[in-house]
């Protein structure tokens, strides 16, 4: 993986190890995180991790793990993490499917603060919920293209 530079970071910011398996991924978050001024190391899976993890004393790592359904590795990782974000896939993950992940979570009291809703098209989803300003309501079928204040 990469290592951290120490040339544009102060020596006291936080240093942050990202496990992922996607090297295009590992790259952006790790550029991302020397650009505003965090150390960062990326390992590829859970061995290399655990190698960087002997030698360096993170302040925080990211890991990227398998999903929590097919996979009780996930779950079991989350239960030893500090805080735990679900991300569902607005194209795959039913609400019983995340209703599940979520009762899989709490069995083990895994710390969960928060979901990422990904793959959510821009326009044209069916929906209820809150509007910009104009309270609540439910629409359905095409998107309402009129202008907005």
């Amino acid at each position: 993986g990469e290592q951290a530079r120490m040339t544009e970071t102060d020596e006291d910011a936080p240093h942050i190890l990202v496990v992922d398996d996607d090297a295009r991924l590992r790259q952006l978050l790790h550029r991302y995180l020397l650009q505003n001024g965090y150390f960062a190391t990326t390992a590829a899976d859970a061995a290399e991790a655990k190698a960087r993890a002997k030698s360096i004393a993170f302040d925080l790592i990211v890991l990227d793990s398998a999903p929590i359904l097919p996979v009780t590795d996930a779950v079991e990782l989350a239960a030893l993490a500090d805080a735990t974000v679900l991300v569902a896939s607005a194209d795959r993950t039913t609400a019983t499917m995340l209703a599940t992940a979520v009762e899989r979570l709490n069995q083990v009291d895994a710390p969960l603060v928060g979901v990422v809703l990904n793959r959510a098209p821009e326009r044209g989803l069916r929906s209820y919920g809150y509007g910009y300003g104009y309270g609540y309501g439910s629409s359905g079928g095409a998107p309402d293209d009129s202008p907005k204040e």
